[in-house]
C-alpha cells in the first residue's frame, strides 16, 4: 500500500512528494520511500524492515486511517501462543503483552499492513484473526 507525502529535500531544503508505503515480504514487515525533488534532481530512496520512522508512520496513518487487530474469540484458549507472536513481532516485554491482551479481542491497532503483517504472522500459527478500520 502507497500514499503520497510532503517531504523536505535534504540537499535545497525545499518540499517534495515522495511515495511512502509499507509491504509484508516473508512474514516480514517491510517500509520504503522514494522520491526526487523538483528544484535539484536530488533522488531519495530509502526503505528497510520493521516499522517505519515514526514520522513517516504517523502520515501514512493520517491519510489511510487507522486499522486493528482482532482476535477470534475462540482463540482465548491460545492465549500463550498469541502472546508468543505478539511479543515477538512489536518487541515488547511480557508485561506489555499482557496489557495488550487486556484489550481482547481487539488487540493492537496501526496501519493496514502492520495489522495483516499480524494477522499472516498469527495465521501462521494457526490463530483466527481480523483486521478492521477503526
Amino acid at each position: 500500500m502507497m500514499v503520497e507525502i510532503q517531504y523536505l529535500c535534504a540537499d535545497c531544503k525545499k518540499e517534495m512528494t515522495a511515495n511512502v508505503g509499507q509491504s509484508i515480504i516473508d512474514l516480514k514487515l517491510r517500509w520504503y520511500l522514494s522520491c526526487i525533488c523538483k528544484s535539484c534532481n536530488t533522488a531519495i530512496e530509502m526503505d528497510d524492515f520493521g516499522f517505519p520512522p515514526d514520522e513517516i508512520r504517523q502520515k501514512i496513518l493520517n491519510q489511510e486511517g487507522e486499522w486493528k487487530l482482532k482476535i477470534n474469540s475462540l482463540e482465548l484458549k491460545n492465549k500463550a501462543k498469541i502472546i508468543k507472536v505478539l511479543r515477538y513481532a512489536l518487541n515488547l516485554s511480557i508485561k506489555d503483552t499482557s496489557k495488550l491482551l487486556k484489550k481482547f479481542p481487539y488487540v493492537a491497532n496501526g496501519t493496514k499492513v502492520e495489522m495483516l503483517w499480524l494477522k499472516e504472522l498469527l495465521i501462521n500459527q494457526n490463530i483466527r484473526a481480523s483486521i478492521e478500520k477503526q
